[in-house]
């Protein structure tokens, strides 16, 4: 049995097409994050789902998908979770197919791959917080979930592929889906997004562990500052533990990271 998650803001007119798909699925539940949703998404599912668990997030006027999900993390009551947004129906026997399998280890991304649905994941509950769960300093459209995903490689848990033809996404323009992030800039979050996660994962290999919140924070600011400079960032890392300098002799090492626009032929 696993639960399907999705989170809603202002998509209730399609979470009243997609969520019959999920409850249709063999031995599955479902949660619904309402995540301030000015439709009341939440009150929607509870008169007219009253199967599917409700949890709501009422403090944030923008929208961070990363918080919405960790939000139900809490709430899940099996081993296996599927998050899926609110627009997109699941047509074919997802759930069956899943509990057929003798021995399902790893997370599990739809193939062939589709933008409108490549969000979509089953993984096991534990190894989302053993990875971290979502990364909340990540508040602008897209790269939270491949940013996951790459921290659940590092904790040894595979990729697996289902399906990805039993996925229909309700199709709708990128207006819609930057509606209520407060950063509408893409190319200004993708850049953000690409410092910060290429420094947080080469920390995390470097240390052999996942990073504290404290430390992403800083992490974060650090990648902040160097995009609205302009400027490398240097990373320092101190003397190498394992080889300690001696005769009167200091190591220092860092990490220099330099962001720029690709040269085109």
């Amino acid at each position: 049995m696993l639960t399907f998650v999705t989170t809603c803001k202002g998509r209730l007119s399609h979470l009243q097409l997609t969520l019959p798909t999920w409850l249709a699925q063999r031995d599955c539940a479902v949660i619904v994050v309402d995540y301030g949703c000015p439709d009341g998404a939440g009150d929607w599912v509870a008169a007219h789902h009253p199967q599917v668990a409700v949890v709501r997030v009422n403090d944030d006027a923008s929208f961070c998908l990363a918080r919405a999900r960790n939000a139900a993390l809490p709430h899940i009551r099996t081993d296996w979770v599927c998050f899926i947004d609110a627009d997109i129906r699941v047509t074919g026997d997802l759930a069956g197919w899943f509990a057929e399998q003798p021995n399902p280890a790893g997370f599990y991304r739809p193939d062939p791959f589709d933008f409108d649905t490549g969000g979509t994941v089953l993984c096991r509950v534990q190894d989302v917080q053993r990875a971290g769960g979502y990364d909340e300093l990540i508040r602008g459209y897209g790269g939270e979930d491949t940013d996951l995903y790459a921290r659940l490689l590092r904790i040894g848990v595979p990729r697996r592929a289902f399906n990805g033809a039993w996925l229909a996404p309700i199709r709708h323009d990128t207006e819609a889906r930057l509606r209520f992030y407060q950063d509408k800039d893409l190319e200004q979050h993708r850049r953000l997004f690409l410092l910060y996660r290429t420094i947080k994962l080469d920390l995390i290999d470097l240390h052999k562990r996942m990073l504290s919140a404290d430390e992403l924070r800083t992490i974060f600011g650090l990648a902040q500052q160097a995009l609205a400079a302009n400027a490398p960032l240097s990373i320092k890392l101190g003397e190498q533990p394992e080889f300690p300098a001696f005769g009167g002799f200091s190591l220092q090492r860092s990490l220099v990271y330099n962001l720029t626009a690709r040269q085109t032929p």
